[in-house]
């Protein structure tokens, strides 16, 4: 049993290490930092996709624009060389061709103004990427250092386990690895004045019993395994 107990032991140093890590200040920073320029690559994109399709739609307004400008100039033409009667009779065209041909100016003018938008939003999206990838080297440099500390120490400790699990029996260490990467913080617990010092809840009579007789149980209440 004390063999499985220091492996246990060596295990929980190297979890609470790569746990330390994990929750360095510096290395969050560093992932968010990076989580964002990822996010502002993706707005990128979709960003450019959607300059292309306005720039699509401005070009087609404006090719549509000019042939409604050519035409009306010529209906121009024909009313001030057309007579009474026919002059007149083209002046509800003239009005239609210039009603439409405003709504088209005015539908141009919506396209610049999204497309400055866009490009407004592209350039705000490229100073904050400039300024998150700064920060984001900043904080990877910092943490790098505390990681370099902590490496080689989880590393150690990876070397002595593995020369522990050696010497472990195959039945403990089945029970051990079922369990080791839940929440538990540890698996096997020692019976303390008859109750479990994992959960702290009391061992039963019969529990106790089988206890005694085989040395180690299972807890009913954390599924934790009990020793003498």
């Amino acid at each position: 049993m004390q063999e499985i107990i220091k492996y246990q032991e060596i295990d929980i140093k190297i979890k609470k290490l790569n746990a330390e890590l994990k929750a360095n200040a510096n290395g969050q920073k560093a992932l968010e930092m990076q989580q964002f320029l990822k996010d502002v690559q993706t707005k990128l994109v979709s960003l450019d996709e959607n300059a292309k399709a306005l720039s699509q739609q401005y070009d087609k307004s404006v090719a549509v624009y000019n042939e409604f400008i050519k035409k009306l100039d010529n209906l121009v033409k024909e009313v001030d060389t057309a007579g009474g009667e026919k002059a007149a009779s083209m002046v509800p065209i003239i009005e239609k061709f210039s009603s439409d041909a405003e709504k088209l100016d005015n539908h141009i003018s919506s396209l610049q103004g999204r497309m400055n938008a866009v490009s407004r939003d592209v350039k705000n999206l490229v100073d904050n990427a400039v300024k998150a990838r700064h920060n984001r080297d900043i904080y990877k440099a910092e943490f790098d250092k505390e990681r370099e500390k902590i490496e080689p120490q989880i590393n150690a400790l990876k070397s002595e386990l593995a020369k522990q699990r050696a010497k472990v029996s195959p039945e403990l260490l089945a029970k051990y690895d079922a369990k080791a990467d839940g929440k538990m913080s540890e698996v096997f617990v020692p019976e303390i004045n008859g109750k479990c010092k994992g959960c702290r809840m009391e061992i039963s009579a019969g529990k106790m019993s089988l206890l005694n007789s085989n040395g180690i149980i299972e807890c009913e209440n954390c599924g934790r395994y009990i020793y003498k």
